[in-house]
């Protein structure tokens, strides 16, 4: 489970919280910085994250928490 915080004016994240049944140290880490740095829904949901064509998807639950975020606000 993941949860995206962010304010409805500027959509800027504010928070976030994740129940991993995997270590995902990085992805909430991540999160972290975009706190740290006023990153947007937007950004967080176009950002390029590395991934490994055979192992998992272009998008990630970062991608994917911030895509749906924005797609509620629209």
């Amino acid at each position: 489970m993941f949860k995206l915080v962010y304010d409805p004016t500027t959509l800027e994240i504010i928070g976030g919280q994740i129940m991993p049944k995997v270590d995902l140290t990085a992805n909430i880490n991540t999160v972290s910085l975009a706190i740290q740095t006023g990153c947007t829904l937007e950004q967080l949901a176009y950002a390029d994250f590395f991934f490994q064509p055979e192992l998992n998807t272009p998008r990630n639950v970062i991608n994917t928490a911030g895509l749906i975020a924005l797609l509620q606000e629209n």
